[in-house]
C-alpha cells in the first residue's frame, strides 16, 4: 500500500465526521441564500482543524496498520473534543463578546458544591482528556516525561477554556481545567504503568524461554 493511500485512509473517517457535524449545524444554509457571515462561521469551525490534521498526517510515517488506526482514532477524538467544548464557534460572538465582563470562576472545587461527585458535569470533565494522556505515548513521545506530559495536558485544557471565553462557547471555570488535567494525567500514568508491567512480564517470559 502506498504512503499516499495510507494517509488518505487515515483522514477519511475524520472528514466524514466533520461533514456530518457541519451539515447537521449549517446544512439549512444550503436551502437559503448564502450570506458571508455563515460561510465564515463554517470556515472558522473547519479550516483550522483541517490544517492541523493534514499537516499532522503528512508529517508522520505510517509504518503499520496499528499506527494508522491510532492516528485515525486520534483525529476523530480531536474532533469530538472540539464538538463537545467549542462547536459551533461563532464570528458574531467573537466580535460582540465582552468576555472581560463575563463571570469566570477562579475558586477551586466550587463545582463540587453545585454537583454531586458522579454527576456527568464532573465525570465528563474528568474523562475528556483521559485519552489524550494515552495518545501522548503513541503520537507525541517528546511529551511523555512526567513534567512535560502534565504541562502539555494542562496547556490543552487551558486553551479550551480561553477559546470558550473568547467565543462565548461555554463557561470558563478553573475546576474544568483541574478536572481535565487530572483526568489526562491519569490516562498518561495508566498507560505508562500498564506498559511497564507488560514489558516486565514479556522480559520474564523471554528469559524463561532462553534458559
Amino acid at each position: 500500500m502506498s504512503d499516499l493511500l495510507k494517509k488518505i485512509l487515515i483522514v477519511i473517517p475524520f472528514f466524514l465526521l466533520v461533514i456530518e457535524i457541519v451539515n447537521a449545524r449549517f446544512g439549512y444554509l444550503l436551502h437559503n441564500e448564502l450570506k458571508v457571515t455563515p460561510i465564515l462561521n463554517i470556515f472558522l469551525n473547519t479550516v483550522p482543524l483541517f490544517i492541523f490534521v493534514l499537516f499532522d498526517v503528512l508529517t508522520r510515517k505510517q509504518e503499520s496498520t496499528f499506527q494508522m488506526v491510532i492516528q485515525a482514532s486520534f483525529y476523530i477524538y480531536v474532533m469530538s473534543v472540539f464538538y463537545l467544548t467549542l462547536f459551533p464557534m461563532s464570528l458574531e460572538n467573537f466580535l460582540t463578546n465582552t468576555f472581560w465582563l463575563r463571570s469566570i470562576n477562579l475558586e477551586p472545587f466550587n463545582i463540587f458544591r453545585d454537583y454531586h461527585f458522579f454527576d456527568s458535569q464532573i465525570v465528563g470533565n474528568f474523562i475528556m482528556l483521559f485519552p489524550l494522556g494515552i495518545y501522548l505515548h503513541f503520537l507525541y513521545r517528546k511529551f511523555t516525561t512526567k513534567v512535560s506530559s502534565l504541562v502539555f495536558i494542562f496547556f490543552v485544557s487551558f486553551s479550551i477554556e480561553v477559546f470558550q471565553l473568547v467565543f462565548s462557547a461555554g463557561s470558563t471555570d478553573i475546576d474544568d481545567i483541574m478536572l481535565n488535567t487530572v483526568g489526562g494525567y491519569l490516562g498518561y500514568w495508566c498507560f505508562k504503568v500498564s506498559s511497564t508491567i507488560y514489558h516486565k512480564k514479556s522480559d520474564k517470559t523471554f528469559n524463561a524461554l532462553i534458559k
